[in-house]
């Protein structure tokens, strides 16, 4: 087996996941009346006219793309931007970056029911990578946050079977850390945005334990809490 067409046939696997349509608040957030009037006024319309109630979530198949694949979406994402007015599109333009989400979601966004080994789209239709796109930027039910949730989650997916793209020495973790702990707020969302999604939530993780460790430490006299001034703020 000396060449890349030698090795077996396999497919790509799928990652679930539940995403909250619009109209559903974060499970971070409060409930909004507003939201809840409006959900209901959509299911009430939606019985009305004989079709289903409008689900609080719904559950999305992800999977890694090619490089090929990935090369389409960067291409697309120019396109796009360029057909809104951007002259010269790259990272530092938001219409580029919602054109990469956009395109993202809709080669890697398939049908968590459908065969694995060939799935079928979960928007648009197959082959038609343009349809998938203008679904997205049209829903009522998706919007910009859905949009954003399922391309980053499919970056840390892509970041999980990619195992190495999330390492770092000891070193460069503590150089991270310190980045992060740059008073220059400008500085610090830099040193957060050049992180991939996936070495992010390893990095929160590991500076969860790390808080974790130190409150409870039982060493100490008792659990950390911060301490108030003689004017009764905290520092």
């Amino acid at each position: 087996m000396g060449k890349l067409s030698d090795l077996a046939k396999g497919y790509r696997a799928i990652k679930k996941v539940a995403l909250p349509l619009v109209n559903v608040p974060s499970s971070y957030s409060e409930e909004v009346p507003e939201l809840v009037a409006q959900r209901e006024s959509d299911n009430a319309l939606a019985t009305a006219n004989g079709e289903p109630a409008i689900p609080d979530v719904v559950t999305v198949g992800l999977r890694i793309l090619t490089l090929n694949e990935l090369a389409t979406v960067y291409q697309k994402a120019g396109d796009f931007a360029r057909e809104r007015g951007v002259k010269e599109p790259n990272e530092a333009d938001p219409i580029y970056n919602l054109g990469v989400s956009v395109y993202t979601c809709a080669s890697a966004c398939v049908d968590p029911d459908s065969d694995v080994k060939n799935p079928e789209p979960f928007f648009g239709t197959r082959g038609d990578l343009e349809s998938a796109a203008l679904e997205l930027l049209n829903s009522v039910h998706i919007g910009r946050d859905g949009i954003a949730y399922l391309a980053e989650q499919q970056e840390a997916w892509q970041d999980s079977c990619n195992p190495q793209a999330n390492k770092v020495s000891p070193a460069k973790f503590y150089e991270i850390v310190v980045g992060m702990s740059d008073d220059n707020p400008d500085e610090s969302l830099k040193t957060f945005l050049g992180l991939r999604p996936g070495m992010r939530l390893n990095s929160m993780r590991i500076m969860a334990k790390l808080l974790k460790t130190l409150q409870w430490d039982k060493s100490c006299i008792g659990a950390i809490t911060p301490e108030k001034t003689s004017s009764g703020s905290e520092l």
